[in-house]
Parts: C-alpha cells; structure tokens; sequence
C-alpha cells in the first residue's frame, strides 16, 4: 500500500467517524466482518480483538497517528501496571506495542508468541544465572492462559514479579518484616552459591565480587564495627525457635527495643544491682565504644558526673581517673553506701572513728572539710551545729579550738601523724563547765544544787557576777525581814578558801542544823530551848520578833478565855512555862470539878462562853429523858457528881416507891420491871 492511498484511509476514516457512520452488526457467524472493515482493513482482526471490527475504528486508531501505546493500555491496564514497575519486561524493553503485537493478519494470528531459545531473559528484569538458566521454563511461570481467547491451554509467561520470593517465598527463612520484607534476596545472596561467604563485609563492599552484597551499616539501623565486625552473622540473628535443629530455621532480624536496650538486646547487663537508677535506663553506648568494652572514651571526655550520679565533681575529684573510684579489687564498682555521709567513708578512711558523738559521726565529712584541700575547715558555726553556744568570754578563744579541744593520747591514722583532739565531752545536762574548768564549790552547797550547772548563778561574761538566785528554791524561803539582808549576813565566811585566783574565803552554804534549830541556828534562844527548836511556832519573820502569831492554834481562845492573860494560865506557879501546857480543862479546873474527875473531857458538855450552859444531849445516850424525867435535876440520878455506871432500870432509883405500894403488892415476885405498868409521863395511873 502508497502513501496515497494511506492518505486516502485516514480521510475516509475521518470523514466516516464525522459522519458517525458505523457499519451495522451483522447478524450472521462471528467470523463475519463488518462492511467498513471488508472494504478499508488490511486484514481481519485476531481472535482476542474480533469484537472491535464492529466498533469504531477511533477506538484503537488516533486519527492520521496509527495506533498510539496510549491506545492499547486503556484496555490492557495490566500491562500498563507492569510498565509502572522499575523492573518489567515492558518496562525495560522501551518499544510501541505495536512493535511487538501487530493486528490484522486474521483470526489465528498468534501476537504473542515467545521463542524459548532466542528470548533474553535479562530483558525481564531478571537474569537468568547459571543455576536459573539450566531449568525449564514452566518450573517458574506453571499459570497457563486459562480463560484467554488464543491458546488458553498455553503457558503464560506475563504476570510473575521478578523477584525471588514470587517462587521461593516458602523457602525464606528470615520472615523479615518492615524495610527487608521487601527487599529482594539477591540483596544479600547469588544464584550460583545461595550461601557463598563474605558478601557480608560492611567494611568493603566494594571490593566483593557480584553478586549483589549486603551492607548491614546502609540497610539497617544498625552499625556495625568495631569488635562486632569479626562476629557472625548467626551470632546475633539466632533461631527463633532455639529446640529447631533445621538449618533454614527462621531467624530473628528484628528488635523493636533497639532504640531503647541497644546492646542489651545482644549482651547481658552487667551494671544490674549496681548502678542507682538514674543510669540504669541509660544507653550502653553513652559510655561503651564497640571497639573496647573495657576502654571509655566518652565516659571520660563527656560523662556528666555531676548531673547523672549523686555525687558532684569537684576539687581534686576531678583530676583523678575513674578506676581510682570504681576498680575494688579488679571488679567494677559503681553502687556505693553511705550516701547520707556524702559517700566520703567509700574512698577515704574515716580518722575520726570513737573521736566524735554519734550524732556528729553520721553526718558527712564535708559538713567541715571540702574536696579542693583536706586539712583546710570549712567556716563552723559552733553555736548551732553543737549543743554548746559560744558566748562572752569564750568568744574570745572563738578561732582557738585547741584551748577546748586539747589533744589526747589516741594518734589519727593520717599523714602526718598528729594526736586527736578531744571533741567528747559530758555532762551535758550541766553545760559542760566542768569539763573545761575546776568546780571550786566542791563540798560547799547542799547537793542539790552541787548537781546543777554552773550558769544557774554563773555568766560566761565575768566568773565573779553571780545571776539573781532565787532562796525560794532552798529549804529556807527568805522572807519579811530576811529578805533585806545581805548573803554574807548569813552566810559567813569559813575557814575554806577558793583555789583559783583570788583566793577568797568560801561562804558557808551548808546549815545541817537547820531543820532541828531552826532560827537558833543564826539567832541567840531567848527561851533556852525549853520552848523547842521551832521558833516559828510563835514568831513570824512576817510581824517581827516580838509579835507572837496565832499561839493557841491548838486550843482556840474563846469566850472567857479570851479575856484572861497569860499569867493566869502560864504564871509563876508553873515557872511561866509554855510548851507541854495541857489543852484540857482540868488542868486549870481542878478545883471547879463537880465531877470527881469521872468526867476527863469537860468541852462535852460546857463551853467557854458560860461554863453552867451545859450542852450534853443525854438523848444521845442509853436512856432518853421523857415525860417526868426531864424536869429532874443531874443530881437527881447521878449522886456525888457520878455519871458514868449509873443504872439505867426503874427500879434503881424507884426501889422505895414500888415497896410501898401494898394493894397489889409489889414485893411479890413479877413486879419487878416497871414499865409493864408503868411510864414517865404517868406513873400513878399505870398502864392497865
């Protein structure tokens, strides 16, 4: 066919397609063309097109433009997908369709026949290697073209990706997931030798020989190097299942905890139990370099001590190594005790064992020394980091500790050899006066107050200015007149003098006496000890000496009494004397006894009022007064003065009036008890 009439074809093709002029579906066989197509094709369409010749002739052809890829790839969207790929036969081989699959040249026309022995397999994107090459083809491509117009009973060679898992995904061992999962196995492996060696060296790729290699340090998270470039690869990536004997047992090539554990995915942690927490969570590699597990290089270039530990850095620490520390005996140690000290007692021996109080020795060594210069104190604040405030005169011996703290016989450990100072002292309770000074009162106070600190009377100011005493905290209140006198008025000088300078004589302060003599101790007895030893009994400090107090506490002056004097009871006739002076009436009233002394206590019945008012109750006795009775007079019943024995019966004292009586006579026998017939309101009358 000319160019003319090529010309020709495609006006006529235009012009029919304007015109919308399609030629009619016939209505016999399907080998049957159409008219357009009998009278303009080349040939009839193949079998797989055969339903186009009665379709529009655009539908395949671009007008005057033949037919474009574009064309045949909106019905074969599977090829089309396949040209997407980087790797496809229909990618690499870069050509029209129609190069390849032409039309109109019938209905057994075969567009798609492949020559087995001519075909270049590398056009696939997948090269035949020698162990490739020597097998069949349907050992790979075994889908046949079941369902497709020509030789469905064909192989089909379209559709395997080329890759080795498309064949050989039940032989992967590795089950890998995320990146590699979809990564290709001639990665890593060669067809000519699946497991030939070397071709995971990280460090030269490029000096290995094809096949394609793996670089462990590119596809993956992972770097490998230092000693970890001499480990095999089945050393970290070990089986999955540990009891499997198979060799191509899956194996395990992800840890997700990477990022978190890294090497403890691989390596046991050595630093359980002895690292506090804070560097427990820590990374390995924030310390440990692949190359030496033993060498830390960034452990010691940029380790923040300060920051991560509980201990800071500074002084002296910070020139030393970090073996000096943590290397005991060949072992690492990085846990250490006596955190509450300041960790010092770990590295350093503590010299002041048994020279402190056990509440000082707890506490950490910096609280006075810090970590630049040992023997160099820092500032002590004495009045509140002990129980010993310095005040007046001791602030003058302030920066002078020895002049307290003498040294003792005990050496420190350390170099040079010095004695220990004497940090202990006790009586605390005292405030420690006594351990520093002589207690010149020895024997002089009473020892209730030997037992008490010196500042109870005593000021660090100046020894000799006592503090306000209170008497009143003694055996002896000082009061009324006493409280005017000076100290030494009664408490005189002895014969004792102090030892410390000036050498004055000591006051007496102990008065053993006091107690039985009470004010004859200091006073002179007017009375020559024939009133007692208690003079407060009848003077008061209070009214003076000769003002006497409430004397009679014992026998209250009342009535009469109150009106008589002294010498009246305490006269000459008893050598005025007072003490041993009997309360009782009859020993003033003996000769005024009505009673015979049958009555001892006279305040019974009388008072000092008027001593004929008698205030006994005699219904308070065995024999109530009533009716007659109460107008009889005591002497009546009680003759001569008697009252105790008195009988109380009838017939005691009516013995001669019931004789008298005839008419009934009373002698007779039953008549003894009165008051069967009789009573005190009537007696004549009876009881009948």
């Amino acid at each position: 066919m000319n160019r003319l009439n090529l010309l020709i074809i495609n006006l006529f093709l235009t012009f029919s397609s304007s015109l919308g002029f399609a030629a009619p579906k016939p209505q016999g066989t399907g080998n049957s063309q159409g008219i357009m197509n009998k009278l303009l094709a080349p040939g009839p369409l193949s079998e797989a097109h055969k339903d186009l010749e009665h379709a529009n002739c655009l539908s395949c052809h671009a007008a005057g433009k033949g037919v474009p890829d574009k064309k045949c790839l909106d019905c074969h969207k599977d090829i089309r997908q396949s040209i997407e790929k980087p790797r496809s036969f229909h990618k690499l081989t870069n050509k029209p369709c129609l190069v390849c699959h032409s039309e109109h040249k019938g209905r057994e026309y075969d567009s798609i026949s492949v020559d087995k022995k001519s075909f270049d397999h590398s056009q696939t994107g997948f090269q035949l290697s020698p162990p490739h090459s020597k097998i069949e083809c349907q050992e790979c491509h075994k889908e046949t073209r079941h369902g497709k117009a020509l030789k469905p009973d064909a192989t089909r060679y379209f559709g395997p990706t080329p890759n080795c898992l498309s064949c050989h995904k039940k032989d992967d061992p590795h089950q890998f997931t995320g990146k590699l999962q979809t990564t290709d196995c001639n990665q890593c492996h060669r067809d000519d030798s699946w497991k030939i060696g070397g071709i995971y060296d990280t460090v030269r790729p490029n000096r290995l020989p094809p096949p394609p290699r793996f670089n462990h340090n590119i596809e993956t998270k992972y770097k490998i190097d230092g000693k970890h470039l001499t480990v095999a690869c089945n050393d970290c990536h070990i089986k999955i299942d540990p009891a499997s004997s198979a060799e191509d047992s899956p194996r395990r090539y992800s840890w997700p905890e990477l990022n978190q554990k890294t090497c403890e995915s691989c390596h046991k942690n050595p630093h359980i139990g002895k690292f506090p927490p804070t560097l427990i969570g820590k990374k390995c590699t924030d310390c440990h370099i692949t190359s030496s597990w033993t060498k830390l290089p960034k452990l010691e270039k940029s380790f923040d001590h300060n920051n991560l530990t509980r201990f800071d850095l500074s002084g002296r620490h910070t020139e030393i190594p970090c073996s000096d520390c943590h290397l005991r005996d060949g072992r690492d140690v990085y846990k250490f005790s006596n955190a509450y000290s300041g960790f010092c007692t770990n590295c350093h021996k503590n010299v002041h064992i048994d020279q402190f109080r056990p509440d000082y020795q707890t506490e950490s060594c910096l609280t006075c020394h810090d970590t630049s210069k040992f023997s160099q104190l820092k500032p002590f604040n004495h009045d509140t980091q002990t129980h010993f405030r310095l005040t007046g005169d001791h602030l003058r011996i302030k920066n002078q500790c020895q002049q307290c703290h003498t040294p003792t016989t005990k050496l420190l450990t350390e170099k040079p050899r010095k004695f220990a100072g004497k940090y202990k002292f006790a009586h605390q309770d005292k405030g420690y006066c006594t351990e520093c000074h002589t207690n010149v009162h020895l024997g002089q106070f009473h020892q209730k107050f030997s037992d008490q600190a010196c500042s109870q009377c005593h000021t660090t100011d100046t020894f000799l200015t006592r503090l306000p005493f209170d008497h009143n905290s003694t055996d002896y209140p000082v009061v009324g007149k006493h409280s005017g006198l000076k100290c030494q008025e009664c408490h005189k000088p002895t014969l004792s003098r102090y030892s410390a300078a000036p050498n004055r004589t000591k006051g007496q302060y102990l008065f053993s006496d006091l107690t039985a003599k009470n004010c004859a101790t200091c006073h002179k007895d007017p009375h020559n000890g024939k009133l007692g030893g208690r003079c407060v009994n009848c003077h008061s400090e209070h009214h003076g000496w000769s003002s006497i107090d409430d004397f009679h506490k014992n026998y209250l002056l009342v009535g009469v009494h109150n009106l008589l004097s002294c010498e009246q009871c305490h006269g000459h006739d008893n050598h005025r004397r007072l003490t041993g002076t009997s309360e009782r009436c009859i020993f003033c009233h003996k000769k005024d006894d009505n009673h015979n002394s049958a009555l001892p206590d006279c305040a019974q019945c009388h008072t000092q009022q008027t001593w004929q008012m008698v205030t006994f109750s005699h219904s308070m006795t065995q024999f109530p007064l009533t009716g007659a009775h109460r107008g009889a007079t005591c002497n009546s019943c009680h003759k001569r003065g008697v009252y105790e024995g008195t009988p109380y019966d009838c017939h005691s004292c009516h013995a001669k009036d019931a004789l008298s009586v005839t008419t009934p006579n009373h002698a007779l026998p039953g008549f003894e008890d009165c008051g069967n017939c009789h009573n005190p309101f009537s007696f004549k009358s009876g009881r009948r």
